[in-house]
C-alpha cells in the first residue's frame, strides 16, 4: 500500500460525500470516487475534463507536513488552499473557478514552511455545471420527433436494398459491422411497423431478411464460437476508413448478444420459431464460453476460439440477453449465467471504476486509458430495474450517473462554439458529441427519476431531449456527429444511434405525459 493510500482514515464514501456537501454546499463540489476512499484506486489519470471537483492520485512528498494547492484558471487568476494530503479534492475552491482551462500544481510543504517539492501537476478543463432553465426549449414534442426518426430510418436506401437483393447493402459502409447495424435495423423497422400498419408487411420482410442474413453468415455449428453472428464484414470496404476488413474473423462478444435479442424480436413479430431457436443457440454458446470469473474475453478469433487481446468483457449487454432467453425458455442455466455475469460487474468495474470503452472500431487498451459512460449507464439502468426501491442500489446508480456527467456530458461548450449543446461525448478515444451518447444519458436520467422522483434528473433528461428536437432535420434525419454536422452525409450516420435516439425520445415523451 502506498503512503498516499495508507494515510486515509477509515471512512466510507457515503460519509465523505455527506461531509463534503455540508462543508461546501454544492452538488458539484462533491468529488466522484476520490482516491483511497473505500479502497478506490485512481481512475482519472487519463481524464481531461471535470464537472465535479476532482481529486488526483498525487504522491506524498517526503517530510511534508501539508500540501499547497495552486490552480490557475482560464482568466489567469490563481486559487489556493492547503490540505493534509496531496490527494485532497478541489472542493474548497471549485465553486469559484470559472469554466475553462485550468493548470493545477500541488507542492509539499515542511512544518517550518519550506517548499519540499512538487507532489503532482495536472492540466484539465473545468466544465460548466447543469443550470436548470438555461437551455433552449424543444422544437417539437418528443414523440413526434421519435416518429420522424423511425420513418426516416425505414426509408433509407440501404434498408430497402434488402428487398431487391436479399443481402445488406455493402455501399453503406457501416454495414461492415453486421451484428451491430443489422440488429439495430431490425429493432427500428419492427418498432416503426407498430404504428404504421400500412408498412407492416414490408417492415417485417426487411426484419426477416436481416435476421436470415445474420443466421446464414454466423459461425458454423461445431466451430469454437458456433452460432455467433459476425461482428465484422469487410465487403466493399476498401479505403472507406472503417475496420470490417482489418478485423474480419474476430468477434467482440457483446454484439452476438445484441443479435440474439434482435432475433427474438423478429420471432415475436412474425411467430417464426427459427429466429427464437437460433437466439437460444447463441445463448448456449455464451453459457459454454463463460469464464470462472463470470465474464468472457472481450474479443475472440472465430477460427481458433482464442482471445485476441487480454481484456475481459464488461458484460452489461450480455446480461439482459441471457435473462430474456431464460424468460423465453425457462432454462435455469441462462439465469445462472446472467447472475454470474452480474457478479463480475459488481465485483469488477463497480468497485474498480474501470469502465473501459468496448467499441468494435476502437482497439482494446489497458484499464482507465479509454473510459466511456455506456457501461455505467447500462449498469445503473439495470440496477434500478432489477432492484426497485433498494436505496443501496439507487445510490450506486446515482454515483454512476455522476461519473457519466462528470466525464462525458457537456452542458455548455464555449471552447467549441459550433457544437449543439447540451450534448454527450462518447469515449476518451472518440471525445466527440455523438447522438447515441445523448440517448444513453436521457434513458439513464429517466430511470433515476423514476426511482427517486428527483425533478433535477427529469430536467437533465429534458434538456438533452430538447437538443435532439433542435438538431433533427425536416426529413427526420438525426446526424451522428454534432460537432461538424454541416459537413457529414447520411452514409456517415450510424443507424444504431438513430434507432436508440428514437427509443429515448419515446421514453421521454411518456415521462412528461405527452399524449
Amino acid at each position: 500500500m502506498s503512503a498516499t493510500r495508507s494515510s486515509f482514515k477509515t471512512v466510507g464514501l457515503a460519509a465523505l460525500l455527506a461531509a463534503a456537501s455540508a462543508a461546501f454546499g454544492g452538488e458539484y463540489d462533491i468529488p466522484v470516487r476520490p482516491v483511497g476512499v473505500d479502497g478506490q484506486v485512481a481512475w482519472n489519470a487519463a481524464a481531461t475534463q471535470f464537472t465535479y471537483a476532482p481529486a488526483f492520485d498525487f504522491k506524498a512528498v517526503d517530510g511534508a507536513a501539508k500540501y499547497r494547492f495552486e490552480l490557475a484558471d482560464e482568466t489567469k487568476r490563481t486559487h489556493r488552499f492547503e490540505a493534509e494530503r496531496p490527494t485532497a479534492a478541489l472542493s474548497r475552491i471549485w465553486g469559484g473557478i470559472p469554466p475553462g482551462k485550468c493548470a493545477l500544481k500541488v507542492v509539499g510543504v515542511a512544518a517550518d514552511g519550506r517548499d519540499l517539492g512538487v507532489a503532482g501537476a495536472r492540466s484539465f478543463r473545468k466544465m460548466a455545471p447543469f443550470s436548470p432553465g438555461k437551455y433552449p426549449k424543444a422544437a417539437m414534442p418528443y414523440g413526434e420527433a421519435a416518429k420522424k426518426i423511425l420513418a426516416y430510418v425505414f426509408r433509407r436506401p440501404y434498408l430497402q436494398h434488402l428487398l431487391d437483393n436479399g443481402r445488406p447493402d455493402a455501399g453503406y459502409p457501416l454495414n461492415s459491422y453486421p451484428s451491430k447495424m443489422l440488429s439495430a435495423q431490425i429493432f427500428g423497422v419492427l418498432h416503426y411497423a407498430e404504428s404504421n400498419p400500412r408498412d407492416r408487411e414490408r417492415a417485417h420482410r426487411i426484419a426477416r431478411l436481416n435476421a436470415d442474413w445474420l443466421i446464414a453468415r454466423a459461425e458454423p455449428a461445431g466451430s469454437p464460437l458456433e452460432h455467433f453472428t459476425l461482428t465484422y464484414d469487410g465487403r466493399g470496404e476498401a479505403g472507406n476508413g472503417y475496420l470490417g476488413d482489418k478485423f474480419d474473423g474476430q468477434h467482440m462478444l457483446h454484439y452476438p448478444a445484441a443479435a440474439a435479442q434482435a432475433l427474438l424480436a423478429v420471432w415475436r413479430a412474425t411467430g417464426e420459431t427459427k429466429y427464437r431457436d437460433f437466439a437460444v443457440k447463441i445463448a448456449d454458446t455464451f453459457v459454454r464460453l463463460q469464464g470462472k470469473d463470470g465474464t468472457w474475453w472481450q474479443k475472440m478469433d472465430g477460427k481458433t476460439g482464442k482471445p485476441v487481446c487480454g481484456n475481459r468483457l464488461v458484460p452489461t449487454r450480455v446480461i439482459p440477453m441471457l435473462e430474456e432467453v431464460a424468460d423465453v425458455t425457462g432454462g435455469k442455466k441462462y439465469r445462472e449465467a446472467a447472475d454470474k455475469a452480474f457478479a463480475y460487474v459488481e465485483n469488477g468495474p463497480m468497485k474498480s471504476w474501470a469502465w473501459d470503452a468496448q467499441f468494435e472500431d476502437i482497439q482494446p487498451v489497458p484499464p482507465y486509458a479509454n473510459l466511456s459512460k455506456y457501461g455505467p449507464c447500462d449498469t445503473a439502468i439495470y440496477l434500478l430495474k432489477r432492484f426497485p426501491g433498494d436505496k443501496k442500489r439507487i445510490a450506486q446508480a446515482r454515483e454512476m450517473l455522476r461519473f457519466s456527467e462528470d466525464q462525458f456530458v457537456v452542458w455548455e461548450a464555449p471552447h467549441a462554439p459550433t457544437w449543439t449543446t447540451p450534448v454527450v461525448l462518447e469515449q476518451y478515444h472518440c471525445y466527440l458529441p455523438i447522438d447515441e451518447s445523448v440517448a444513453k444519458l436521457v434513458s439513464a436520467y429517466l430511470a433515476l427519476h423514476k426511482a427517486e422522483g428527483d425533478p433535477v434528473d427529469l430536467a437533465k433528461a429534458k434538456a438533452l431531449g430538447d437538443a435532439f428536437t433542435r438538431v433533427l432535420l425536416p426529413d427526420g434525419r438525426l446526424r451522428t456527429y454534432w460537432n461538424n454536422a454541416s459537413t457529414t452525409n447520411e452514409h456517415e450516420d450510424w443507424v444504431n444511434g438513430q434507432v436508440a435516439d428514437a427509443f429515448a425520445l419515446e421514453e421521454l415523451a411518456e415521462a412528461v405525459g405527452e399524449k
